[in-house]
């Protein structure tokens, strides 16, 4: 029984529990505990891989080690991490086709990642060691492809490997790009290289 205060005074009324099952309010309780405690009992595990892994990718300092990284259950986030430093590392050991593929992977499946624009960069240059001819314009419309933040870099490194290759004329088209599309820096520099490519080809007429 409960005694309630109405408005006329008090009234009983009587609260009956016959209907309600103990048996499925217990078990619906027990699904919920267990519903939650898994939910933030796998959010626990993960936080502690990222963790582990983040780690391991720090400290790597071999290829072996980023192999064993990359083939161990590397968390998605993660991945592409150590694919731009495992890439990096071939690349300073100068195995270029190696460096190129695992950039490659980047550039293809992690579009939208912050290292994106240094893979890609790092594409640019093992394209350039491994190519007897330098097919810029390939390389111009995969920079074109998307927008990312090291984009200046990107088409700047492009123009300098023409230039040291002796493409004169290409370099200056590629540094035409800079200077219309950079900032204020990537435009001046741009601008610079420019004049510079112009004394070159006075110097190299008079000679």
């Amino acid at each position: 029984m409960a005694m309630i205060n109405g408005k006329n005074g008090y009234f009983e009324k009587e609260v009956s529990i016959k209907n309600v099952d103990l048996k499925k309010v217990g078990l619906s309780a027990l699904v919920i505990f267990l519903i939650l405690s898994t939910y933030f009992g796998l959010k626990y595990y993960y936080a502690k891989k990222l963790l582990k892994y983040n780690a391991l990718i720090n400290t790597a300092k071999t290829e072996k080690d980023y192999e064993k990284i990359i083939s161990s259950g590397c968390p998605s986030v993660l991945k592409p991490v150590a694919l731009y430093y495992y890439g990096k590392e071939l690349f300073n050991n100068k195995e270029y086709k190696k460096a190129m593929a695992e950039w490659e992977k980047i550039i293809n499946y992690y579009p939208e990642h912050y290292l994106y624009g240094r893979a890609l960069i790092g594409y640019i240059h093992c394209y350039a060691n491994v190519n007897e001819v330098f097919d810029y314009k390939h390389i111009i419309e995969l920079i074109k492809k998307k927008k990312f933040a090291w984009e200046n870099e990107a088409y700047y490194d492009v123009a300098l490997i023409l230039e040291d290759k002796g493409r004169f004329e290409d370099a200056k088209s590629v540094y035409e790009i800079v200077k219309k599309n950079g900032n204020e820096f990537w435009s001046k520099l741009a601008n610079y290289k420019i004049m510079v490519l112009k004394n070159k080809k006075k110097s190299s007429k008079k000679s």
